[in-house]
Formats: structure tokens, sequence, C-alpha cells
């Protein structure tokens, strides 16, 4: 979670929960597994633990040092690697703050080999972050359009949830924001800052048993993640917090 002046606070949203298990059950399925993976505004790379587990070697990419351990600095617009160089590419909440996210995508479908595999996850119904520079938010079919338009083919698509999750998510964010505005309060501040991180804690716990639940039960529970492009019917589950999804390189890109 990030706040309003660019500064991370320890909080996991749900978002964490479900993108770290989707690239978990890419990798599991061998998408990857010993090639080489370019990490596209790869900020303090929070899944690399998870490349080593599945001898994924990978390239982090960010546009600065700062707040990042990126290999190489560089403008996503103008990758600095050789065409078909990559056998996968990471970009995770990264196109929502992109100026040019097309000439971006265009640059991963060129560096990345045909056959290759693109993990994309990106927000939808959340709140403003990395204030100024939150510029889109894309559908799940504004997105399939952009990346069909430079030869990529969504083959794997998930919801991260539907109105539960957003409900969640805001009550918790609120929460949180609330015990911040405690603190900074004199004499109470004083009180409250040593339950602050406890409950934390607790609305961490509660997003962890939110995501078991639906992975546990998403046949039958009404807030199950959809899948595929149209997910399950119903106006409840036509809300979602963002999206994960694999897409293919399949053919050479249809400029217009």
């Amino acid at each position: 979670m990030r706040s309003a002046d660019g500064e991370w606070s320890k909080v996991l949203t749900l978002n964490d929960f479900f993108i770290r298990g989707f690239i978990r059950e890419a990798l599991e399925s061998g998408v990857g597994r010993g090639g080489l993976l370019l990490d596209v505004g790869c900020g303090m790379r929070p899944y690399e633990s998870l490349f080593r587990q599945y001898h994924v070697r990978t390239v982090g990419l960010d546009v600065t040092k700062d707040g990042s351990v990126a290999d190489v600095v560089a403008d996503a617009k103008r990758l600095p690697f050789d065409q078909d160089a990559f056998e996968l590419v990471l970009c995770s909440e990264v196109i929502e703050h992109l100026d040019d996210y097309d000439g971006v995508i265009e640059e991963i479908a060129r560096v990345l080999q045909p056959g290759g595999i693109l993990i994309i996850t990106w927000p939808f119904i959340y709140s403003l972050h990395d204030i100024p520079a939150d510029y889109n938010r894309f559908t799940e079919f504004g997105m399939e359009r952009n990346l069909k338009r430079h030869g990529l083919e969504i083959v794997k698509l998930r919801r991260r949830g539907d109105s539960l999750g957003v409900l969640h998510t805001i009550v918790g964010q609120y929460g949180c924001g609330l015990m911040e505005a405690l603190v900074r309060i004199p004499l109470v501040g004083v009180l409250v800052r040593p339950l602050q991180r406890l409950f934390e804690w607790l609305v961490i716990a509660t997003y962890w048993i939110h995501y078991a639940v639906i992975r546990r039960f998403k046949r039958l529970n009404p807030g199950a993640v959809g899948e595929g492009l149209r997910g399950i019917p119903g106006a409840l589950t036509l809300w979602t917090l963002g999206y994960c999804g694999l897409a293919r390189k399949v053919g050479v890109a249809c400029r217009s």
C-alpha cells in the first residue's frame, strides 16, 4: 500500500494475495521454468524468491534506482535488449503508471520470443496511488484489445475478486488510515501506537482468510474470482479490484 506522499506502509493488501498466488500458479504450471525473465518496473522485486524457487533467471528493469533494486535502469518505451531476448516478461502493477502504455506493450512484444509469455497485472477499482503518476484503468476487454494490437493473445485472465473484495479493501484501508490518524494526535497517539501494528496484522489476516476462502470454494462461493474473459454471471461479480493475466506472443503486431 502506498500513501499519498509516496511512502510504502507495511500493510499487505488483498491485491497482494491475488497477485502472488497467480504468479505462483503460473510458475507451478511450468511457465518460464529455467528461462530468462524481464521484470519491467521491478521496484523492490517482491516476487524474486518465487522466481528463484522455480529456477527462473530474472533481469530487473526500472526507470530509476530510487526505490528499486533494478539491474538495468532504462525507459520501458526503449528497452535496451535485442528482439526475442526473453522467454518471459513480468509487468505487475505498472501499466496504470505509464503515459505511453501502448509504446511499452510494443516494446515488451518485441523482446519476447515467439510463444513467450507476458504475466501482466493491473488495478481497476482501486485508490489513486503514486500520485500524480496514476494515469490508466483498463477493463479486461480494453487490455485484451491493447495486447492483441501487438501480437499478444490472452490465454488466461483472472479477476481479483468481486464486489466483496472491493468492499473489504475499502474497509481495511479506511481502518488503517483511521489508526494512523489517531496515532498523530498528541497524547492519544501514545496510547494507540502500540495497537496500530496489531490492528494492521489483523487486517492482513482478514485478507488472507478472504483469499483462502475464494481459492477453496471458488465454485460455490458467490464471491469467487471470475475465470476467463467474462467470468461468473451476476452484477456483483462485475466489480473487481483488478486483473491478473497471461498473454502469449502469437504473431506480428497489427498497427492501427
